[in-house]
């Protein structure tokens, strides 16, 4: 308890900050909110270079809410639509030149529109292994989150440690009643040490998931079917009934090194590998483990950037996702006990993404970016017996600009517009139609058809600064949104505001 008031009061007791020339920008804000940060910020899931990562103390309380609609559902497990409100404080203090802590809590709580083909929450996680049925419906959700962190410079090293939680509850309070209760534990360190003219980085990360997952019906004729989903369209008969009570178990690591030039000009890279294993057992068979998914993940990216009033940067990221799935084979029951006789590895995801970026702008008095970004990726999911296939390839590229500048002594103003087009160069799918139930077939058809379309989006940002009193307090409302179109009918909107406190 005493942890948890003292977690608060470092969150809430508001931090003196660094005054400014009457027509310049906040620097404390414009540090963390400038396009440039894309060439550090991948290096901050390291603790020991997040600590170092801004020179000024901020904090800030906000409200944030976000609302999601899409005319017809990309993924229908996520549904076609969301509604969302935040309340998050965070803090980052710099205790001194060699120490900095920070921490962060929020809550939110929100719903979820016309969901299908889904009863499990952190889908995106967790696919394919979901429950699933066809009937499906609106959800409710709550989140909560914390963490902090602290960071020590000795000598020419850094030390660092961080830890974050996340829990979550997401139901339907009409059948079928789908819950879903989330418990997510992740422990960073790491080190940093300035050698020559680079400084180089070491982070280890390790998480600890779990899930508890029902579906219930409160109709005395019972209800639609779940089922235990194994990947595309594909799913467990033996399972399969109206009412099933299951939880997931799993957890992984991460490891990641990171070089950032120690001048204003240099090489700057990341990498970064995981690997994670996610279980799903059944309650209703003494803990009989159905599916075991591996997720591994790796990740590069390098470049050159120049700093200065005027500043440059070019930089190359690829990324490489491989899931696999094993559905592992019951005997019959022995003394209530259900032997496991063999495990076959059924399900199979490749997902690859190579881009190329360049980021070039001027910061002073106004601060001006802009970013492109052109990139290949190629999705290949694959289910071995009966075969299943479902490929996607296509090209992107993308555009942004930004602009942060004072308009008088008290007011500033941020613009961001952007746009982006992506387009399929190769497709493919396989399915065992003749085998398959016309709902099952109906899913994989849609499913392809979105994964395959084109689209083009326009995104644009609104942000004003008003300082109350001495750049000690200052008050922001921010306007976030995007419009996307595809080449299936198919469109959607996104909008966030944000009001808040910085101090």
């Amino acid at each position: 308890m005493k942890l948890f008031r003292y977690a608060i009061a470092l969150l809430v007791i508001p931090t003196p900050t660094a005054e400014t020339s009457a027509s310049t920008l906040d620097s404390a804000r414009t540090e963390r909110a400038v396009m440039w940060n894309s060439t550090r910020s991948e290096g901050w899931t390291n603790p020991a270079l997040y600590g170092t990562a801004f020179r000024k103390t901020r904090s800030v309380l906000f409200f944030q809410g976000d609302w999601r609609h899409e005319k017809v559902p990309v993924v229908m497990q996520k549904g076609s639509g969301a509604l969302s409100g935040m309340l998050q404080a965070d803090s980052y203090i710099r205790l001194s030149d060699r120490a900095t802590v920070w921490g962060a809590a929020s809550y939110t709580s929100g719903g979820t529109r016309d969901i299908t083909w889904n009863s499990t929450t952190d889908y995106d996680l967790l696919a394919p292994y979901v429950l699933a049925d066809t009937v499906g419906g609106n959800t409710r959700s709550e989140r909560y989150r914390f963490g902090g962190g602290y960071a020590a410079r000795i000598g020419r090293w850094t030390a660092a440690g961080e830890l974050l939680f996340r829990a979550k509850q997401e139901y339907r309070k009409r059948d079928p009643r789908m819950r879903g209760i989330v418990s997510d534990l992740t422990l960073r360190i790491g080190a940093a040490h300035d050698w020559g003219q680079q400084r180089w980085a070491l982070a280890v990360e390790g998480n600890i998931y779990k899930q508890n997952n029902d579906v219930t019906f409160y109709q005395e004729a019972g209800g639609a079917t779940e089922y235990q989903m194994t990947g595309l369209g594909s799913y467990y008969t033996r399972f399969t009934a109206s009412r099933t009570n299951i939880y997931y178990e799993g957890g992984g690591i991460s490891l990641q090194l990171d070089a950032q030039p120690a001048s204003d000009a240099g090489w700057f890279g990341t990498f970064r590998f995981s690997t994670h294993h996610y279980e799903r057992i059944s309650d209703e068979y003494n803990s009989l483990p159905l599916t075991t998914l591996y997720v591994a993940r790796a990740h590069l990216t390098a470049g050159w950037k120049r700093e200065g009033t005027h500043r440059l940067a070019i930089f190359g990221c690829f990324d490489h996702m491989r899931k696999s799935g094993d559905e592992h084979v019951a005997g019959n029951a022995v003394g209530g006990e259900y032997p496991v006789l063999a495990d076959l590895t059924m399900y199979k995801h490749r997902l690859t993404d190579a881009s190329l970026h360049a980021v070039y702008g001027q910061q002073n008095r106004v601060c001006w970016y802009v970013q492109t970004s052109v990139g290949y990726r190629n999705s290949c999911e694959r289910y071995a017996y009966p075969q299943r296939q479902m490929d996607d390839r296509r090209l992107y590229g993308r555009l942004e600009t930004q602009w942060l500048f004072p308009v008088t002594r008290r007011l500033a103003l941020e613009c961001v517009l952007g746009g982006s087009y992506s387009a399929n160069i190769d497709k493919a799918i396989t399915m065992p139609y003749a085998n398959m139930k016309p709902p099952f077939v109906r899913q994989v058809n849609e499913t392809y058809r979105q994964l395959t379309a084109n689209r083009t989006t326009i995104n644009g940002k609104l942000r004003c600064d008003y300082m109350l009193n001495a750049r000690q307090l200052t008050l922001y409302c921010e306007l976030v949104g995007n419009q996307w179109f595809g080449n299936v009918q198919n469109n959607g909107q996104q909008l966030g505001l944000t009001v808040g406190l910085t101090y």
